[in-house]
């Protein structure tokens, strides 16, 4: 059997790996438009490669039925322990014991080496055609005929590392209900001019309000940008708010959260409002209550209103893709035979924690006894 790939990313490339492995005489193929694979893998976890979480909720993914069917059983620290890739945990985040991305790269690379994957580099696809049990592809370099057809081709987000959505119109062509791409796992813009606080990190809660009504909450990190904030709880809100992000947002920071209002007015009374923010703040937030003039008791309440994101430019991932009524249990077209989807081409996302690259593999461990 004769299989290709379009995609050379995560599940692109795991799926040829693991297909191989299962099936020794398919024949699997990789189109990669990029000059490299794997370009977008070296950048998870800011380098270390957070490959999964040892605690998966279900209940936090966009289209969690599907994931649920995706991710029933996958195992990730089995899929690369299989691959050579030990596998450790921090603070129930999968990370390979070298906690360096090239060296997962590495590991991937002499696994498609081994299995003799044929990869196709800076090779750009123009169309496909299902017709009756074969799929015929075409790229600018020459025409196919395969057996089967993966398409694992990414989103958007970091278009510099190879995902610029230039597959999407072909999606659309062959008439797939597709949920249009918008940034995800971004850093928001904030209405409030935030240039004296730049680069100061804090731990906060923080409240999302719509429409001046609390809809969700989160414990993390705050990163204070010229523009707006990030970090992971941000982050993670983005995706919540990223298919209506011209409603009316507001985040409301509690850099206290376990402090009692009326331990801090009974504090302030006694020491005063310099002290009290020197005791529970970060230097550079108590200039900026300080030089604002702003209510020491708003530490357990500063808002900053939404008015946009950071762009795909810097989104870790798509929210969006092709719906999933548009595909089977087992990830192949109900229209297309013998076509299937997989990885962030897929409308389905979750929160950062390695939800989004779990499901990327779980994907390509679903079609690996393709037949």
């Amino acid at each position: 059997m004769k299989i290709a790939i379009i995609g050379g990313g995560a599940s692109g490339v795991l799926a040829a790996i693991l297909i191989k492995k299962e099936n020794i005489d398919h024949d699997v193929y990789i189109f990669e438009h990029e000059n490299k694979l794997l370009k977008k893998l070296l950048a998870t976890g800011n380098g270390r490669c957070n490959l999964g979480n040892a605690k998966i909720d279900i209940n936090k993914y966009i289209n969690k039925d599907f994931a649920k069917n995706i991710l029933k059983g996958y195992n990730v620290k089995q899929t690369f322990s299989s691959l050579g890739i030990e596998i450790k945990n921090i603070d129930n985040l999968y990370y390979p014991y070298s906690e360096s991305s090239q060296s997962v790269y590495n590991v991937l690379i002499d696994n498609l080496k081994k299995e003799h994957v044929k990869i196709h580099l800076e090779e750009n696809i123009i169309d496909y055609k299902s017709i009756n049990d074969k799929v015929e592809l075409l790229t600018n370099k020459n025409k196919y005929e395969f057996d089967r057809l993966l398409i694992a081709v990414g989103g958007v987000s970091y278009p510099k590392l190879g995902s610029d959505g230039s597959f999407i119109d072909i999606i659309k062509k062959h008439n797939y209900k597709f949920d249009e791409f918008k940034p995800g796992l971004v850093a928001l813009k904030t209405k409030q001019n935030n240039h004296m606080l730049s680069g100061t990190r804090a731990k906060c809660q923080v409240l999302l309000y719509k429409d001046n009504i609390a809809t969700y909450k989160e414990m993390g990190e705050v990163i204070f940008k010229d523009e707006g904030l990030g970090g992971i709880v941000i982050m993670n809100i983005s995706n919540i708010i990223a298919n209506d992000i011209t409603a009316n947002y507001a985040l409301e920071l509690d850099f206290i959260p376990d402090v009692k209002e009326e331990d801090m007015i009974e504090y302030i009374s006694s020491y005063g409002k310099e002290a009290f923010l020197n005791a529970y703040l970060h230097p550079n937030i108590v200039k900026f209550f300080l030089k604002n003039n702003i209510n020491p008791l708003f530490v357990k309440r500063l808002i900053f209103n939404v008015k946009g994101n950071y762009g795909f430019d810097n989104a870790q991932i798509s929210v969006g893709g092709i719906e999933v009524d548009q595909i089977t249990d087992n990830l192949e077209s109900k229209t297309e035979k013998n076509v299937y989807f997989l990885g962030e081409i897929i409308n389905v996302n979750g929160p950062c924690g390695g939800y989004n690259l779990t499901f990327a593999f779980a994907c390509a461990n679903k079609l690996k006894n393709l037949k």
